[in-house]
């Protein structure tokens, strides 16, 4: 099962990290919230592996919902994540602990602000630009936040007019000014 999450990670350009045998890490880079959203759909929503037994493990619902608005060199992305993990009650035991420990982590260049704005929401833990949800089984899980990423479309337009100002600055400034000899021939 771990080697499919591998071979998963690997086809959508992200690494995985071996922490023990049963422990796995992925990571998936995205640059915005709509390669995000394909990306973790591609992910978790190949085709689904039915349990011979037809036991509940199928019935794990996971929903993710990002949104972006540009402005001019930033994006804000908004990310909702509903995943219902009521089926796996049977894997917790009493005293909240459970047999399947499962982490969501959002890092981001400026920073993240969580919601929580529903009852089903999960406190993260914040490392730096980081925030790190514990997934609980046998749940719903929600987890919204709010994040900038630059835009580098915005960056490189901005970019260009700046050569270009500094190419016409340059060349009226210091190169003398473009005259047109005309000759005339004698016959």
């Amino acid at each position: 099962w771990l080697k499919t999450l591998e071979q998963r990670a690997r086809q959508l350009a992200g690494s995985t990290e071996r922490i023990s045998p049963s422990e796995i890490v992925v990571k998936i880079p995205f640059t915005s919230a709509k390669e995000l959203q394909e990306k973790f759909t591609g992910f978790f929503n190949t085709r689904r592996n039915e349990d011979s037994d037809g036991s509940e493990l199928s019935n794990i619902t996971s929903t993710l919902v990002a949104e972006d608005t540009n402005f001019f060199l930033l994006s804000r992305n908004h990310l909702v994540y509903d995943l219902d993990l009521r089926s796996l009650a049977m894997l917790t035991t009493k005293g909240d602990s459970s047999l399947v420990n499962l982490d969501f982590s959002l890092q981001t260049p400026w920073g993240v602000k969580n919601i929580e704005n529903d009852e089903n929401a999960i406190q993260p833990e914040k490392h730096g630009n980081q925030l790190l949800w514990t997934i609980k089984a046998g749940a719903i899980n929600h987890v919204e936040v709010v994040f900038w990423l630059p835009n580098f479309l915005g960056i490189g337009t901005l970019l260009i007019i700046g050569f270009v100002w500094l190419g016409l600055y340059l060349r009226y400034t210091f190169l003398p000014n473009p005259s047109i000899q005309l000759t005339a021939k004698k016959d």
